[in-house]
């Protein structure tokens, strides 16, 4: 569990980087490329809180040249949270990421996952981080980062409290 927001979130950056790439010939006259993709996941959590996402990404790609320049990327996440007794709440959450090839950032309210007894994780900040590997540059202070070790846990144990 340690790594899967990194994996998660790696991977949503990495498909954007794909499609980017993908969108390159076509976009050497310089003009932005613009397209959309929805995708959704299915997480089963140790205590048998069965969480159901699906994300939706808005990518607008730059490119000068031919060279992929950034992406400007609008997420949109709903998520539905099921217990092992049936109990269940929903979460919808929203993000601005940007891409280059060097640095990425996530700005906005990224996990945001609440219920109706409030939230039980924030990640609500501004992220900045090395585009290949994740290593964070610099995080505000509501952020979870990708090198957080806790960050994964604690969402688990809130879940597993919640619905468990």
């Amino acid at each position: 569990m340690r790594n899967l927001r990194t994996r998660r979130m790696l991977g949503v950056v990495l498909g954007v980087a794909a499609l980017g790439a993908l969108a390159g010939p076509a976009a050497a006259a310089g003009s932005p490329e613009q397209w959309s993709a929805t995708d959704t996941r299915v997480v089963q959590h140790d205590c048998g809180v069965v969480e159901t996402t699906t994300g939706t990404m808005r990518v607008k790609a730059f490119f000068e040249d031919g060279q992929w320049l950034r992406d400007v990327v609008q997420f949109d996440f709903y998520g539905v949270y099921v217990g092992p007794t049936g109990k269940s709440f929903t979460s919808e959450s929203h993000q601005t990421g940007i891409f280059t090839p060097e640095t990425g950032s996530l700005t906005g309210q990224g996990t945001f996952v609440r219920s109706a007894g409030g939230p039980i994780q924030m990640d609500v900040g501004r992220l900045v981080f090395q585009f290949l590997d994740g290593e964070t540059l610099m995080a505000s202070a509501k952020t979870l980062s990708f090198s957080d070790p806790d960050a994964a846990a604690a969402l688990e144990a809130a879940l597993c409290a919640k619905l468990g």
